[in-house]
């Protein structure tokens, strides 16, 4: 049964106890070991939740404007006093306005998740016509991502260590590792290994010009050519020399491979 919008509310405050520690880890360490720099920095916070990751960053002299689709969670920011109205978009990556395009220093993505009815009882390689909806998906986000940032911007995407979101960084049948496709908007995306055990982490830089990034079309990301050329073994090589095969610290012993 689904909660009402007052049971919602409440929960949130439940929250605090995990969102907020999380905030005060993980901001420092894009700070410290990712050696980026927030202060005085433009930066658009996309999926901001409950908001605790975006005061952390303005603490730190970034100028943050959070997007969330859920008004519920930022109406909740507001009156907690943790983000202000007048800095809060309510709406999905896909519907920024475009007149803020290209305005950006960094973009983030914290968690990122794309809409969870595509990944409700998601098994990998199960069904590839929800591996095409969840790679088409993530490459309207990617577009929006390239196109906010200035030439120099950077956009920062962390996702969970669990199995929910393997589809996001183990290539496995119909699915395509996010940085495969983050490689063909910006000139630099790599894996940025952390002290965080529960994050990985994609940095990427120097977004393409606005003109290619609309170019790119669902062939260009999904590894369609590469795995009808090649078998899986040789697909996972290449896609290994690419950098798009997370092998860091924090892989999951499950997907451990011979090169």
């Amino acid at each position: 049964m689904a909660l009402t919008e007052k049971e919602r509310y409440e929960n949130f405050d439940l929250a605090i106890k995990d969102e907020k520690p999380k905030a005060d880890i993980l901001i420092p360490l894009i700070i410290n070991e990712l050696g980026i720099n927030l202060a005085n920095k433009k930066v658009i916070d996309i999926g901001s939740g409950l908001g605790y990751k975006s005061a952390k960053m303005i603490e730190y002299g970034a100028d943050v404007l959070a997007v969330e689709s859920d008004s519920l969670r930022t109406s909740w920011a507001v009156d907690r006093g943790i983000l202000d109205p007048k800095r809060i978009l309510n709406c999905y990556a896909q519907d920024i306005p475009s007149e803020l395009y290209g305005t950006f220093d960094i973009a983030t993505i914290f968690l990122y998740r794309i809409i969870p009815g595509f990944i409700r009882g998601f098994e990998c390689n199960s069904n590839s016509s929800v591996a095409s909806d969840i790679n088409d998906m993530q490459l309207q986000v990617t577009k929006v991502l390239a196109k906010l940032l200035k030439p120099d911007g950077i956009a920062i995407i962390e996702f969970c260590n669990a199995p929910v979101d393997y589809y996001l960084y183990y290539p496995d049948g119909s699915y395509t590792p996010l940085i495969y496709q983050m490689k063909k908007a910006f000139n630099e995306a790599e894996y940025v290994d952390t002290s965080s055990s529960r994050s990985i982490i994609i940095v990427a830089k120097k977004p393409l010009p606005a003109i290619e990034v609309d170019q790119l079309n669902y062939s260009d990301v999904c590894m369609l050519d590469l795995s009808l050329k090649k078998s899986t073994i040789e697909v996972m090589g290449e896609l290994i020399k690419q950098g798009c095969y997370y092998t860091g610290t924090h892989s999951p012993n499950t997907f451990v491979i011979s090169a």
